[in-house]
């Protein structure tokens, strides 16, 4: 099974708060991008995302890409780990 490419590889949430990592594969190995968003309902009910925080929000959002960046350690610790070893001439 392989794994969606437009799927993100970790969801971490705080409240409205949610960062999303995506996984990058190519001949070169694995790079890794993420994105912040913050969900609202607008007057109608309907659910949106903005990139746009509130004051009160940087301190949620700071430690919610900490604890983001930690799983991404783990993450590249573990690709590291499965990377076939080149022999040096």
């Amino acid at each position: 099974m392989t794994q969606d490419p437009n799927k993100p590889v970790i969801v971490l949430r705080d409240g409205g708060l949610k960062v999303s990592i995506f996984a990058h594969r190519d001949e070169k190995g694995t790079r890794y991008s993420g994105t912040l968003v913050r969900s609202y309902r607008d007057e109608q009910g309907v659910w949106h995302d903005t990139n746009y925080l509130s004051n009160a929000e940087f301190l949620r959002a700071a430690r919610l890409l900490d604890q983001a960046y930690d799983r991404l350690v783990m993450l590249k610790g573990n690709d590291a780990k499965t990377r076939p070893e080149v022999e040096a001439d």
